[in-house]
């Protein structure tokens, strides 16, 4: 619950009416698409986007690196979420623990859809690293530790449990 709060400190604090994404006719889809365009403005300029799932993949909403090349999924539900999103973000990273630089590479450059450089280029650019040696350096660190983010209306009392677990 969200509430409004007097600047001095004094009053009860007033709690602010909220609504669902489907009280204000969005889909899952679009907030996907509005996390793709202000992640770095909400959560922070440490992220670089790097994939967006695509229909029929089995991928997560959206993937970014952070500046120590750490994977983050994102996995958007719309409603509120329960144990088996969880598991769902979980598989995701498990697959991804598999993924080569050439694989995020690949999903990187499906994810651009222009020509760009390849995603460690972009990311030693992104992200300040300009030494000769910090392309081959990045190479075997980008995506071998991995931070696992659902965004949900709410969750159930099971989901709590198993995340404190």
């Amino acid at each position: 619950m969200l509430f409004k709060i007097k600047k001095d400190g004094k009053g009860i604090p007033q709690p602010i009416k909220t609504s669902s994404l489907t009280e204000q006719g969005w889909k899952e889809k679009d907030l996907e698409n509005y996390l793709r365009e202000n992640l770095v403005l909400l959560i922070g300029n440490d992220l670089m986007m790097i994939g967006q799932s695509r229909p029929y993949q089995p991928e997560t909403d959206l993937l970014a690196l952070d500046r120590n090349g750490e994977l983050w999924f994102f996995e958007l539900k719309k409603v509120a979420t329960s144990s088996d999103n969880l598991l769902q973000v979980m598989r995701y990273s498990q697959n991804a623990a598999n993924f080569t630089i050439d694989d995020l590479n690949d999903l990187y450059l499906t994810f651009k859809k222009v020509k760009c450089d390849s995603l460690v280029v972009d990311f030693c650019k992104r992200f300040g690293f300009d030494s000769p040696d910090a392309t081959q350096q990045w190479t075997d660190k980008i995506g071998k530790i991995h931070h696992l983010v659902v965004i949900a209306e709410g969750t159930d009392e099971e989901t709590v449990q198993r995340v404190a677990h």
